[in-house]
């Protein structure tokens, strides 16, 4: 057998750039796109560069912060998709989509939820006057990312001008980053989920909102619960297990 049938016999066809690649390969080395489950949160670079800056605290990107979120809040970004979340848990995400644009897009039927945890949950609560304040950097104890789908056998929806939509998400998934926070400082951390969008003509695009304070603790709470002890360790800093029932330890 030749050296190009035998490579023809183990290689398959990436899903998102249809280059030949090795048989169980996870990731394209041609375009860089996942094989796996984590396609679904495949992300252009102007959306990974929005999302770490938004969704993650990097002293580097703080500068840059403004100026992304007027793009995010610009049909650029979006195209004309507004979303709201209307509750979140370590089990669910509902959120509420509207297309205010003038063409259909796809919306994905995956999203990614960040989160933080801290040593007690219960100091956010002011029971005072019945408010949950945000977390300050230096609280936080570790960062997390949920992965959220919707039922299982539909990838996404299409979503037409004036639409308005409400989807449940499921959890699926949990994973611990390693972001660094200054112990020292008192800015308050901002969490929200990312949700990929596309339009008919192909341009890329997402949606970003931000949790509130109520929906933010619920998933702080959680995360604080959990024993980190639990989670196998896999590659790029990252732990996580997609059978994890999201269970309190204590």
């Amino acid at each position: 057998m030749s050296d190009d049938a035998e490579y023809q016999k183990d290689s398959v066809h990436c899903v998102q750039c249809a280059e030949s690649i090795p048989a169980g390969a996870t990731k394209c080395k041609h375009c860089g796109g996942f094989q796996n489950y984590r396609r679904h949160f495949e992300i252009s670079n102007a959306a990974l560069a929005l999302t770490v800056a938004i969704l993650s605290v990097g002293t580097l990107l703080i500068d840059r912060i403004p100026s992304l979120m007027r793009y995010i809040a610009s049909e650029q970004m979006t195209l004309g998709v507004y979303a709201h979340i209307t509750s979140v848990s370590m089990d669910s995400l509902t959120v509420v989509f509207f297309n205010g644009g003038n063409g259909t897009v796809w919306v994905d039927g995956g999203a990614l939820c960040h989160t933080v945890s801290v040593s007690d949950s219960d100091d956010l609560i002011l029971e005072d006057i019945g408010f949950i304040r945000p977390v300050k950097e230096s609280e936080v104890t570790g960062a997390f990312v949920l992965g959220y789908e919707t039922d299982t056998g539909k990838s996404g929806f299409f979503l037409r001008p004036d639409e308005t939509a409400e989807k449940m998400y499921h959890s699926k998934w949990l994973m611990q980053n390693y972001l660094e926070f200054d112990r020292d400082s008192h800015e308050e951390v901002q969490r929200g989920c990312f949700i990929s969008i596309t339009s008919m003509n192909g341009e890329e695009g997402a949606v970003v909102p931000v949790m509130n304070n109520i929906w933010h603790h619920a998933l702080i709470e959680g995360v604080s619960e959990i024993d980190e002890e639990k989670f196998p360790k896999k590659a790029d800093g990252l732990w996580w297990n997609s059978d994890y029932e999201f269970l309190p330890t204590k």
